[in-house]
């Protein structure tokens, strides 16, 4: 039988503090995904459309670079 307050309430305690530490740092990990997700949707959609038109055979290379923006 345990005691109020004993050692293995503080365990539970300390337990219990990690897990919500825990949870916490996932949930801002998940966050900065999504940001970081976010923040890349321009540049990646960009890419991919100047992949495909670079892939047309119609379409030269002189003129895919023409159409990129300076960096």
């Amino acid at each position: 039988m345990t005691h109020p307050g004993d050692e293995l309430d503080h365990l539970a305690a300390s337990i219990n503090t990690m897990l919500d530490r825990i949870q916490t740092l996932m949930e801002d990990l998940r966050q900065v995904t999504t940001d970081i997700a976010h923040d890349l949707r321009t540049p990646l959609t960009r890419l991919r459309q100047r992949l495909e038109l670079a892939s047309r055979p119609e379409v030269d290379a002189q003129s895919v670079r023409e159409r990129s923006p300076s960096p």
